[in-house]
């Protein structure tokens, strides 16, 4: 989280990420690698969250890992055609 944090300025992996999913619905962030990258990241740190018993819950890290999922799909198939 810090490294991501330290490069882009901003936390995009910590909290509910409801900046980032609508930085990505607006085209904002729209570089494959590092929306594949946020998406690992939040399945990681959501991951350890919700193992270690620390739930703050499924939804908003569901919708953050969709949109940058999505988008890094989107921008890989802009390449391609």
């Amino acid at each position: 989280i810090y490294v991501i944090q330290f490069t882009t300025g901003h936390g995009h992996v910590d909290g509910v990420g409801y900046a980032t999913i609508q930085a990505v619905l607006t085209g904002e962030i729209n570089v494959g690698w590092v929306l594949a990258l946020l998406f690992a990241a939040k399945l990681l740190a959501t991951t350890l969250s919700l193992g270690s018993g620390a739930s703050g819950g499924i939804f908003s890290p569901s919708l953050f890992m969709g949109a940058t999922l999505c988008g890094s799909l989107g921008a890989l198939l802009q390449m391609v055609v």
